[in-house]
């Protein structure tokens, strides 16, 4: 695979455009005072520097084509058997380079979370980009992120008024050793279309990928049975006691931001512990989801993380 090669940004020195205007020297790996803000200065950055960095997509635009963006190409993939419920389902594929990364919705200590933009779409209703399980990965600065190497596949859901078109704008961020650059993509494709049929099989083998919804004490092979929390002032230590027939990985998502899960086996399970910090004493916790993942599957929970630390 070619993959454009743009003008080297080493993570030490790349440059963001703040809001204000203010060059300020940041690393796009690091917490500092930009990360805060680090999707919109993505989004600037992609526009302050696109004649720099961005390469045009190529020409046919649409079903199928690779789109190509900075260490990576993207397409989208259109099925026209897939409609469940209502329901229609495209695919969003990326492709990378060895030793490329690209980030889950949650993107863990560093990086940042892809966003997606329908606004160029017509007769579509109710899009949602779905991720499948991720991987948890070294950041290089001590820290651990979350998301995919080589390929990935993001369905999109969406429900589709006869005529339509489907038109998406993906923002995300790609980092490979001590490089790290914004990209940005455009996708679009009419509907009803019969092409890219044959990528059907891809986009529901993906979708069995996306973690499902569960109740904590589910019944199943992979469950969450049991989850607890113990709170000392501004922290608020988790227990999570999992079931499942290997070793599972656990993704714990809140607005703060959770503490990698330590794990370890128990007689009937497995037993995660982590844990939060909120700035200030008398924030309430909010909600949290438990990703539960293991053999390619998932299940996800929401949890009310006040109502625990009551208990």
């Amino acid at each position: 695979m070619e993959i454009n090669e743009p003008t080297a940004l080493p993570v030490t020195k790349l440059c963001f455009i703040c809001e204000h205007g203010t060059p300020v020297s940041a690393t796009i790996l690091c917490k500092n005072a930009c990360m805060f803000n680090l999707r919109a200065t993505l989004r600037t950055l992609a526009i302050a520097l696109a004649g720099m960095l961005m390469t045009p997509a190529h020409a046919g635009e649409g079903i199928g084509e690779w789109q190509r963006a900075q260490y990576s190409d993207v397409r989208l993939l259109l099925p026209t058997v897939i409609n469940t419920d209502g329901w229609n389902y495209a695919g969003i594929e990326v492709r990378l380079p060895p030793g490329a990364k690209t980030y889950w919705r949650t993107p863990g200590d560093t990086g940042v979370a892809p966003t997606f933009a329908f606004s160029g779409s017509t007769g579509v209703s109710e899009p949602t980009v779905l991720f499948p399980v991720p991987e948890a990965f070294d950041d290089g600065v001590g820290g651990v992120a979350f998301g995919y190497h080589d390929r990935v596949i993001l369905p999109v859901r969406f429900r589709a008024d006869g005529t339509a078109k489907l038109a998406i704008q993906m923002e995300y961020g790609v980092c490979m050793k001590a490089l790290c650059v914004p990209a940005n993509v455009s996708l679009n494709a009419d509907l009803p279309s019969n092409r890219a049929r044959a990528s059907a099989s891809e986009v529901l083998a993906t979708l069995n990928m996306v973690p499902v919804a569960a109740q904590v004490g589910a019944s199943g092979p992979l469950a969450i049975t049991d989850v607890k929390a113990v709170q000392d002032g501004t922290k608020l230590t988790l227990v999570v006691k999992a079931r499942a027939q290997e070793q599972p990985k656990l993704f714990a998502e809140a607005v703060d931001g959770f503490t990698p899960p330590k794990a370890e086996k128990t007689g009937d399970g497995y037993l995660f512990t982590t844990r939060i910090e909120k700035g200030a004493s008398d924030r309430l916790w909010g909600k949290a989801r438990l990703t539960l993942a293991a053999y390619g599957r998932g299940i996800e929970t929401e949890i009310d993380l006040d109502a625990l630390a009551r208990q």
